[in-house]
């Protein structure tokens, strides 16, 4: 039988893996990896840079309006870091004053305590290094900026880096955020958020590695949370929405992240309870109207239209701050009916919102437009006035938190409308820049210029009355200034002018509210200081009227009579 030739095999050329085989090669996926790490590191740099950038004018700044309580004349908090045991065990304010109905927020005292080692002065308030108490704003809000892009960027599974990262950018820039950097008192506000959203991602770490010590920590770093501020209140929804539609892979998992954050709101609920009870500070008390004057609505139906009214001016402001001021008392807002268009138009924005969110949700339960408005809304929920009445109408640190989901939501439609990709590639985009890019600088630009107001009181009542002449607050906090002011001025024209100028302020607001305390007694002290006893005697008598525990008006009174023998 023959032999069958040998065939001889000739090397072919090799054949190149496909491009699914590619991608899942084992060394250039660590190369991806390594790549995405790097990048994450580069836009979290970025952003720390920004944050403190807009803010950097800050640190020129001095105590304003609360800070007084907090920092400057908290014998408590003066004490240094050897108070922390005592903070942590009393209510906010006790080192200040004793309210009946007061807060428990420990966590920022604690931090001015430790600050105030190295920046007071024991001996007299006006040598302290405010630039430090600012400094720390600035390190904080740079880290909720971060932990926002991170949270973000795990709860879109590292896909849309570029649209965590333009949300992230957005809230870096906006000048809603402008009160609670600027403002040394609202650190409660940042810690309450920085440690909100570094809970969301160790709870997103244990629900990707299911590791309990990420579980613990998370509910830890959410019960610090909570004794910065009741606001995170609003994550027992936050949290078990996020775990239910964006990162449910594994139930059990979901299930017992929401069970420790419900049992670190207990925690506090009933710490709280305990330290407020204990220091007969746990007593509701009236809303002031000067402070909220929805409580004096002409009639329920008013009242909810304006409520509407105010949703949509903070909707509003989210797209277009400005004018922004430090105080939306009555009259910077009029009461409305349902007759108004912008009462309408708001309440038909909100079922829209409201609508599309759950629409979009259940065509996809990973939706980022549907998360971003419903984090909004869940946020704003708190401080709507509706049902329950807080202590103010309107406030731009109350926006915080639900501008997060407005950044969100913009950074979407730049996504799925400019750039109609989701790579991160979108970032060197032409469009992409050409959209964001001006918009960050006009936002980072107003901000820096609204930070110069909040340098002092008197700046900034001065600037803020301007744009809302009708506050009857600003006209009589403007008014208290000019009055420090004219203490230590020492040419007579120019006292005399400060006199006529806060007399017409105060004057205007008593045409408002003739019912305003306050301002009665401050324009007394405006006719003391001109030597018109007898106006200065019945305002004063009216202010005590109006409230007769209105101790500066007993005692500026005794000095009128004293003078008058």
């Amino acid at each position: 039988m023959a032999k069958k030739p040998i065939q001889k095999i000739t090397p072919s050329k090799p054949v190149p893996p496909s491009k699914k085989e590619s991608a899942t090669r084992p060394e250039d996926m660590n190369v991806k990896t390594g790549f995405k790490v790097s990048l994450t590191a580069k836009l979290c740099i970025l952003l720390a840079l920004i944050s403190c950038f807009v803010y950097y004018n800050t640190l020129q700044g001095g105590y304003v309006l609360d800070d007084v309580m907090v920092v400057k004349d908290n014998s408590i908090v003066r004490k240094g870091p050897s108070a922390i045991p005592e903070l942590l065990a009393t209510p906010h304010l006790k080192g200040y004053l004793k309210l009946g109905n007061d807060t428990y927020r420990p966590l920022s005292l604690v931090l001015y305590a430790a600050v105030f080692s190295f920046a007071g002065d024991r001996t007299n308030a006006a040598n302290d290094n405010t630039a430090a108490f600012h400094a720390c704003n600035i390190i904080v809000f740079a880290g909720c900026v971060l932990m926002l892009f991170l949270v973000l960027d795990r709860l879109f599974r590292k896909r849309r880096t570029a649209l965590a990262f333009m949300a992230s950018l957005l809230f870096a820039v906006h000048p809603l955020h402008t009160e609670v950097v600027a403002n040394i008192k609202s650190m409660d506000e940042l810690l309450c958020f920085f440690f909100a959203f570094v809970s969301l991602y160790l709870y997103a770490g244990y629900a990707s590695s299911g590791k309990v010590g990420q579980l613990v920590a998370g509910a830890f770093c959410l019960y610090l949370s909570y004794i910065s501020k009741e606001t995170v209140i609003a994550f027992l929804f936050v949290i078990p929405f996020i775990f239910y539609f964006y990162l449910n892979d594994d139930k059990k998992r979901s299930l017992l992240i929401t069970v420790t954050a419900t049992m670190a709101g207990l925690a506090f609920l009933a710490i709280r309870w305990m330290i407020l009870t204990k220091y007969e500070a746990n007593v509701h008390s009236n809303i002031n109207f000067v402070d909220n004057f929805l409580v004096r609505s002409p009639t329920p139906a008013s009242r909810l239209a304006t409520e509407i009214l105010i949703l949509g001016k903070y909707l509003f402001l989210h797209v277009v701050p400005h004018p922004l001021i430090s105080d939306y008392s009555y009259r910077s807002i009029d009461y409305v009916y349902f007759s108004n268009i912008w009462v309408l138009l708001s309440l038909a924005v909100y079922l829209a919102l409201i609508a599309l969110s759950f629409i979009r949700l259940r065509k996809n339960p990973g939706d980022p437009l549907s998360f971003g408005i419903i984090f909004y809304l869940a946020t704003l929920a708190l401080f709507s006035n509706i049902p329950i009445t807080i202590g103010s109408a309107l406030s731009e640190r109350f926006t915080f938190y639900c501008s997060a989901g407005i950044c969100i939501a913009l950074a979407f439609l730049i996504e799925h409308f400019v750039a109609r990709n989701t790579d991160i590639s979108i970032l060197r985009s032409r469009n992409v820049l050409i959209c964001i890019a001006p918009v960050a600088v006009i936002y980072g630009l107003l901000t820096i210029d609204r930070n110069n107001d909040w340098k002092d009181d008197y700046s900034l009542y001065k600037s803020d009355y301007a744009k809302s002449p009708n506050n009857i607050r600003l006209a009589y906090d403007l008014s208290n200034e000019m009055e420090k002011a004219y203490e230590k001025e020492s040419n007579p024209a120019v006292k005399k002018q400060m006199v006529i100028q806060s007399m017409t302020n105060l004057r205007k607001a008593l045409a408002i509210n003739p019912n305003y305390s306050d301002a009665h007694f401050e324009i007394g002290v405006d006719f003391f200081n001109i030597q018109q006893f007898d106006s200065a005697i019945l305002h004063f008598l009216k202010s005590i009227d109006l409230n007769p525990k209105q101790s500066n008006a007993m005692f500026n009174l005794a000095t009128v009579y004293m003078k008058q023998n």
